[in-house]
């Protein structure tokens, strides 16, 4: 990008920082370098860059722009093709689907004329996060695996780990349930090896939401603790608020209902702050159920009006079909404390659940064996994992409804 002596110092600086995944000082040091900046475009690109992985997506939008004008005047052709497809991203966490669709398919163009294997493997990746969200798995599939293929050519651990997230989330919704803890459990183990903190809390994340499918609180609420320790280490406050999101769930799933509420209220801060609107409706369809049971059945079905018209300005159809389901049947105040996870969703006592103990969980061990073909993780983003990071952006997530989990999708 810049030959070494005409780097400038803040420049190199920041680019280190990102590098080891401190996004929030990069941005310092690259604001603080006012408009020496704007005379760089690649300056202007991991600025937009970092202000995207901390959902600062106003500033990231207005700095990918105007690297992709900056890079266009200099006839950078990797610029523009990088540029664009971090438009996309910046879409896609802002809740655009179809806007980042448009983007990524135009990035995907550039990157086959331009031969740029592994910048066409990022974008399917993210083309698949896309499909994923609107609950089009065959589609997703089929993207997430030519990415896979590409990355596994290259030796790519980083672009492996992306893909294997977002893999495990399209099994999930499939309810394909120990291919998609294989996967996860992949996704944590090559996390692990790059230090990456976010992907590794993520990744864990996760699986805690499939222990808590299996009827395993204690596992789900120990593993959602150490995911947090993980968001403390990289300053995810995004992190933070799938872990309160999870967290409530599991105390919902106990029967805790007024300390499920405190947490879901939690986690509903942190999302409104940080502008996710698909982790907005997530939270608010788990609190409208809790609401309901707690007897305040008006707020509940305030909670999942909002939810199933969030989901349907994304284009989660799915998504806003459960919502509406909901609204139209509410959960009574008597309502098991289960009543949230889909009647076919392995149960404690289930022969194929599995039980992972919590330190396996996070160790990204090998799960439970399942009767169906697992993908090959061996073999096997951006978008940032419900319980969606650095080398990646946090991203909004393909979600499943209430009582499911985690499911936080990675762009690249």
């Amino acid at each position: 990008m810049f030959a070494a002596a005409a780097m400038p110092e803040w420049l190199e600086r920041a680019r280190g920082l990102a590098r080891a995944g401190r996004w929030q000082e990069a941005k310092y040091v690259l604001l603080a370098a006012g408009g020496g900046v704007d005379e760089c475009p690649w300056a202007l690109y991991l600025l937009a860059e970092a202000c995207s992985r901390l959902s600062d997506r106003a500033t990231a939008f207005d700095a990918a722009r105007r690297a992709l004008s900056a890079f266009h005047l200099a006839g950078d052709d990797a610029g523009i093709l990088k540029a664009t497809n971090l438009i996309g991203i910046v879409h896609f966490h802002g809740g655009d689907p179809a806007s980042a669709q448009a983007w990524f398919r135009d990035a995907l163009g550039l990157a086959h004329a331009a031969g740029a294997s592994e910048m066409a493997a990022r974008i399917a990746n993210n083309l698949g996060s896309v499909h994923t969200l609107q609950g089009d798995a065959a589609r997703a599939l089929e993207h997430y695996h030519a990415a896979l293929a590409a990355y596994d050519t290259a030796g790519d651990v980083a672009g492996q780990a992306q893909v294997c997230h977002n893999l495990g989330i399209a099994h999930r919704d499939l309810e394909r349930w120990a291919e998609a803890d294989a996967l996860f459990a992949a996704a944590a183990t090559h996390a692990q090896s790059l230090g990456d903190h976010s992907a590794f809390g993520f990744a864990i994340l996760e699986r805690a939401g499939l222990a808590l499918r299996r009827g395993e609180p204690g596992v789900a609420e120990q593993v959602a603790r150490q995911a947090a320790v993980r968001f403390d280490a990289c300053g995810s406050e995004y992190g933070h608020a799938e872990v309160f999101r999870l967290r409530g769930m599991i105390a919902a799933r106990r029967g805790e209902l007024a300390e499920a509420h405190a947490l879901l209220d939690r986690a509903a801060a942190r999302s409104a702050i940080h502008g996710v609107a698909l982790v907005d409706a997530e939270v608010r369809l788990e609190r409208g159920i809790v609401l309901c049971r707690l007897g305040e059945r008006d707020a509940g079905q305030d909670d999942f009006r909002v939810a199933a018209e969030t989901f349907e300005s994304l284009g989660a159809a799915h998504l806003a079909r459960r919502a509406r389901a909901l609204l139209a049947a509410p959960p009574s105040p008597d309502a098991p404390s289960a009543d949230s996870r889909p009647a076919d969703s392995p149960s404690a006592d289930s022969p194929s659940a599995g039980s992972p103990s919590a330190e396996a969980a996070s160790a990204g061990s090998a799960p439970p064996e399942s009767t169906s073909a697992v993908v090959p993780v061996a073999a096997v983003p951006v978008v940032a994992g419900r319980a969606g990071a650095a080398p990646s952006p946090e991203v909004p997530a393909s979600v499943q409804v209430a009582g499911d989990g985690t499911s936080r999708m990675r762009a690249a």
